[in-house]
C-alpha cells in the first residue's frame, strides 16, 4: 500500500464530462495469475480513452497491489482520461480484504494519486458522532472538482426512517455536506447491494439535478456457494432521483464496460 496523502488534490476546475464505469466477475482468475482488473487494465484504459472519457470508474476490489506492478507507470500516452479511480485489495484463500481507495489524477507534471479508506460499510451499529465526523470533516475531503467520491456502503450515511415514515432521511447532514457545486457521486462498490433501501438511498442522493453513478462486481455468492441472480447490467445510473438505463457497451472476457456523456443523458 502506497503512502496516503493528506490533503485533497488541487481538482477544483476539474469538470467530468464522460465517465467509464468498469465491472468484472471478481472470482475470475485471468491469464496473469491475478483476480483482478490488471490483466486488461492497459485495453481498458485505451478503449476509455478512445471513447473521449475522462473518468474511469472501476467496481472495488480493483488492483492487488505487488511488486512489479505500478499502474502509474502505463498511464503516460492518454489524450482524454485524467481521473482514474480503483481500490487496492489482498486476495487470499480467506477472501478479499479491501484496502486503500486510490484516485489518480493527471496534473501539470504528470499524474498524482489520492489515498484514503472507506470510512464504514453500514451505520446501524454506529453512534450519531462517527456519521457526522464524516459528513463534516471526509465528505468535504472528497470533492474533486465537479464530482464526489462515496465508497460503497457510504451511502449508508443516510437513513431508511422506518418508524417515521417519511422514506430517506438525512439526519448526519452527508447529503448537506456536498458542495452545490458536485454535479455528480461517484460510488464504486464491491458487490451487488440487495436490500430494497440501498436504490432508495442512492436516489434520494441523486436529488437536485444531481448524478449518482454506482458499480459493483459480478460474483457474490449465497452462504451455499450458489450464485445470486444478477441484473443485466453490474451498475446503477440515477439523475435527480430517476433512474437511468445504460447499456454495455464492451465485454472484454468478462470484463463490462460502458460510456456516460452526462450533457447527453441528462434530463
Amino acid at each position: 500500500m502506497g503512502k496516503k496523502s493528506k490533503i485533497i488534490p488541487p481538482l477544483f476546475g476539474f469538470k467530468a464530462a464522460k465517465i467509464g464505469l468498469v465491472s468484472r466477475d471478481y472470482n475470475v482468475e485471468y491469464p496473469n495469475g491475478y483476480r483482478d482488473f490488471s490483466h486488461h487494465m492497459p485495453e481498458i484504459l485505451a478503449i476509455l480513452d478512445k471513447e473521449g472519457c475522462d473518468t474511469a470508474l472501476f467496481a472495488l476490489y480493483s488492483i492487488i497491489p505487488r511488486e512489479g506492478y505500478d499502474l502509474r507507470a502505463t498511464l503516460d500516452g492518454y489524450e482524454s482520461l485524467k481521473l482514474i479511480c480503483i481500490e487496492e485489495f489482498e486476495d487470499s484463500k480467506g477472501g478479499r480484504k479491501a484496502g486503500d481507495y486510490v484516485i489518480y489524477h493527471r496534473t501539470a507534471k504528470g499524474w498524482d494519486e489520492y489515498r484514503f479508506l472507506q470510512a464504514f460499510a453500514r451505520v446501524n451499529w454506529l453512534k450519531p458522532e462517527p456519521v457526522e465526523k464524516f459528513a463534516s470533516e471526509t465528505v468535504p475531503k472528497r470533492v474533486l472538482g465537479n464530482c464526489c467520491i462515496i465508497v460503497c456502503g457510504e451511502t449508508n450515511g443516510v437513513k431508511y426512517d422506518k418508524k417515521g415514515g417519511k422514506g430517506i432521511i438525512d439526519p448526519y447532514g452527508v447529503l448537506a455536506a456536498i458542495p452545490p457545486e458536485v454535479e455528480v457521486i461517484l460510488n464504486p462498490i464491491h458487490d451487488r447491494m440487495t436490500r430494497f433501501e440501498m436504490e432508495r438511498k442512492r436516489r434520494f442522493l441523486s436529488q437536485n439535478k444531481r448524478w449518482l453513478l454506482a458499480v459493483w462486481n459480478r460474483g457474490k455468492t449465497y452462504k451455499s456457494g450458489k450464485p445470486r441472480k444478477e441484473p443485466a447490467e453490474a451498475w446503477a445510473v440515477y439523475y435527480d432521483e430517476f433512474p437511468v438505463t445504460v447499456v454495455i457497451e464492451k465485454n472484454i472476457h468478462g470484463v463490462e464496460i460502458t460510456f456516460l456523456d452526462l450533457s447527453l443523458l441528462k434530463k
